[in-house]
């Protein structure tokens, strides 16, 4: 939260500066340049923008472990998707361990990743120790799995 409030003072300082530099006059002029009050709004409307951004942002940074389990969740899916589409897709050229490591995700991935839903479902009921080592256990087999996906990629040998 402090961060958010922080990061909406500074704009909130940078906004003031621009619009105290439109203000003060030209070289060899009396008075304040005649600049429309529509050119600043782009620029404070942008700012507020970003400043809404930043405290949703932290507003919703309670949930950290739940937040960062669905990153993860979402990251290790996507690897292990790509990783059997492109397998099934070259499946005829690569090499018998490539999928091997492909036949296994098939089978293997989907129940984990159910586990893994049901513990993060788990721990945002629960959030106790017990649920977070759980949901911690899931992920950590969801992301061996995909790190097993990019390792068998980075293989490409044909037989």
């Amino acid at each position: 939260m402090e961060q958010g409030v922080g990061a909406l003072l500074t704009l909130a300082g940078i906004g003031w500066s621009l619009w105290a530099k439109r203000r003060q006059p030209a070289a060899g002029q009396a008075g304040p340049p005649e600049t429309p009050p529509s050119t600043l709004a782009p620029v404070l409307v942008g700012c507020a923008l970003f400043a809404g951004l930043m405290l949703a942002g932290c507003a919703g940074s309670g949930g950290g472990v739940a937040l960062n389990s669905e990153k993860a969740l979402t990251t290790s899916f996507n690897t292990v998707d790509t990783f059997l589409a492109w397998e099934h897709a070259n499946r005829d050229v690569l090499s018998d361990q490539v999928t091997a490591v492909a036949d296994t995700l098939r089978t293997t991935y989907p129940p984990a990743h159910d586990g893994a839903l049901q513990a993060l479902a788990a721990y945002k009921q629960a959030r106790d120790a017990s649920s977070h080592d759980a949901l911690l256990t899931w992920l950590a087999t969801l992301q061996g799995m995909a790190d097993a996906a990019m390792e068998a990629r980075a293989r490409i040998a044909t037989p």
